[in-house]
């Protein structure tokens, strides 16, 4: 295997699971290859503690045909061509629907490029809840298109591989699949950490239900809330980590069921560790996904998991249900009965705990590393 010099990655934006895909994919080239790697990106990552630039500006999150974002994309596919010249890499992968538009455009320029794209979600999905349907057929058009182009494509989620070969690719062998890497040793650590705010918040003989994400259409936050209130439990609470446009409706709903003292709120946290690794129960309600991270930290964590039985990722990491309870329809209603059933079982409870940790083990960047390095290494020994 010939070790390239020179690696350039390419997101849009890096806050989200998406970029921790990328900081331990930056940990598996550091700790286990000689190479070098930039980090290109439109907006400031936070916290975020490898060798990355920002370049270019900001695309709108409602993306569309308006004269600004087709400005700033012109500006940003300037930047990044520029960077390739200037870095010259041996590899370049792309992380998200525009990075693998805008890199596939550049190397229908330059077919001497090397380009990984990748898909962390389904990408025709992820269009289908726009408004603006000229701009989402387009895009998927463009996507059936252009990805085909690419050297290779990667996805971690054999679901999605699948998918992805049926609506976009001919070639299967282009696609590449990959469990997302976890820094297992790292997050314990920091779910270590003492913390008072969690002593003061979360007393210790207190059930504790954990849900982290964006309050966006993606998730289906609101389902756990109701849920919450369906609960039979005299003291529990719900602690919900994340933010986004959904936050007031959420805290309405809370409102109105008075469940004030109940459901929390607190935010994202630059550690949630701490609090994932003092929770009971881990819940992830979404309608659609891709190899979540937030489930991959809860098994490492030793955290029992109630999760969402959908399309890309909730069903292969737990095996069918065998490392945690996978919810048919996530309605309140199946969500209260899957707490109580946890709750009041404290043997299935660390059955799945137990279980759950032996399966975390094959998502450790120590056992993926080699694949990861193959990834992008290998064809440059042609």
């Amino acid at each position: 295997m010939k070790t390239p010099k020179k690696i350039l990655f390419y997101i849009k934006d890096p806050n989200g699971g998406t970029g921790r895909f990328l900081e331990n994919y930056a940990k598996i080239i550091t700790r286990y290859s000689d190479a070098d790697y930039l980090i290109l990106t439109h907006f400031p990552p936070h916290g975020f503690r490898f060798h990355h630039q920002v370049i270019g500006k900001p695309i709108e999150k409602q993306q569309g045909f308006n004269f600004g974002n087709i400005v700033r994309t012109i500006i940003n596919l300037i930047s990044v061509q520029k960077t390739i010249t200037d870095f010259q890499p041996d590899v370049i992968f792309s992380l998200d629907i525009y990075a693998n538009l805008s890199c596939l455009f550049l190397k229908l320029r330059n077919w001497k490029i090397f380009l990984i794209t990748s898909s962390h979600i389904d990408p025709f999905r992820h269009l289908r809840g726009r408004r603006n349907y000229i701009f989402t057929y387009l895009t998927q058009l463009t996507i059936k298109k252009l990805y085909p182009f690419s050297n290779c494509h990667f996805t971690p989620s054999q679901e999605l591989r699948q998918r992805l070969i049926e609506k976009i690719f001919i070639n299967q062998q282009k696609v590449i699949t990959i469990p997302n890497p976890v820094d297992d040793i790292y997050i314990t650590r920091l779910a270590r950490k003492p913390n008072k705010l969690i002593r003061l918040l979360l007393p210790k003989h207190m059930p504790i239900i954990i849900s982290i994400c964006r309050f966006d259409e993606q998730k289906d936050t609101e389902k756990l809330i109701v849920a919450a209130s369906k609960l039979t439990l005299q003291r529990f609470k719900v602690i919900i980590l994340g933010d986004g446009p959904l936050r007031s409706s959420y805290q309405k709903i809370v409102r109105r069921l008075k469940l004030h003292n109940q459901v929390i709120f607190l935010g994202w946290q630059t550690n949630p560790y701490q609090f994932l690794h003092r929770a009971d129960i881990f819940i992830l309600v979404s309608h659609y996904e891709c190899f979540p991270y937030s489930l991959l930290e809860a098994l490492t964590l030793k955290t029992a998991i109630i999760a969402s039985d959908i399309d890309f990722g909730p069903r292969e990491i737990l095996r069918n249900g065998k490392y945690g309870l996978l919810l048919k329809t996530s309605s309140p209603k199946e969500i209260a009965v899957a707490i109580r059933q946890l709750l009041w079982s404290n043997k299935k409870r660390q059955q799945l705990v137990r279980l759950g940790a032996l399966r975390a083990k094959d998502f450790s960047i120590k056992s993926l590393a080699h694949s990861y390095l193959k990834l992008l290494f290998n064809h440059l020994g042609d």
